[in-house]
């Protein structure tokens, strides 16, 4: 299982903040953890971390703050096991120590990407977890071998992209890219989920001839 962590910082005095040239001094102390072996709370010098047991995670805020003065970051949060989580995470709290300002933790978009032959990537919410939550879900689904890259690659080409929009609001909360390049292909659709761009918009954008990505036009076509 991937590492994770948690740590304590002092904050910074007034006149230290963000400013060039200066040094901020603080402690830090880390702690790692197996997520299977997170069961019970964690307490690091008196400050208790409040844990799900069943879920193996540490509750943090939309700042990453799990105490007074304590952060946790990567696995244990509960929030995926990817690295570019941890990093992403570890940018907040930076920021948070620093007392800088700076957009909170926001996971609708969250990508992820299966490095099997071929690359399965989705982003944001599944077809299920869309409805459970309530979305009027519209569903289209292109043919990666069907597009022209997929012809033009020949053997290998089997795949599908598949999107999922919110009727009401006009924009996708989820997709998926299965296939060559697949993991690829995901990035202009976590930037539309993450942008919140609408379906309409990304019908009139123009997808570079013959590409992988072009198959999101097909997609789109047959969102219903």
């Amino acid at each position: 299982m991937g590492a994770t962590a948690a740590c304590r910082w002092s904050r910074p005095a007034a006149g230290q903040r963000g400013a060039a040239g200066r040094l901020v001094h603080g402690t830090i102390r880390v702690s790692g953890w197996n997520v299977a072996q997170v069961n019970q709370n964690v307490s690091m010098n008196g400050t208790a971390s409040r844990l799900w047991p069943a879920r193996h995670r540490i509750v943090v805020d939309d700042r990453l703050r799990a105490g007074e003065r304590l952060w946790a970051v990567g696995d244990v949060t509960g929030h995926g096991a990817f690295t570019h989580v941890a990093t992403y995470q570890a940018g907040i709290i930076v920021r948070d120590i620093l007392g800088q300002d700076g957009l909170m933790a926001d996971y609708r978009a969250l990508p992820r990407v299966t490095f099997t032959d071929p690359e399965v990537g989705s982003v944001g919410l599944t077809q299920a977890q869309a409805r459970e939550a309530g979305v009027a879900v519209r569903v289209g689904v292109a043919d990666v071998a069907s597009t022209a890259r997929g012809w033009i690659h020949k053997a290998g080409n089997a795949g599908v992209i598949k999107l999922i929009a919110d009727a009401d609001r006009g924009v996708l909360v989820g997709a998926t890219s299965a296939g060559p390049n697949g993991g690829e292909v995901l990035g202009a659709l976590a930037v539309a989920v993450h942008g919140e761009v609408t379906v309409e918009r990304l019908r009139h954008m123009i997808y570079a001839y013959p590409t992988f990505h072009r198959g999101i036009e097909d997609a789109l076509r047959d969102l219903s």
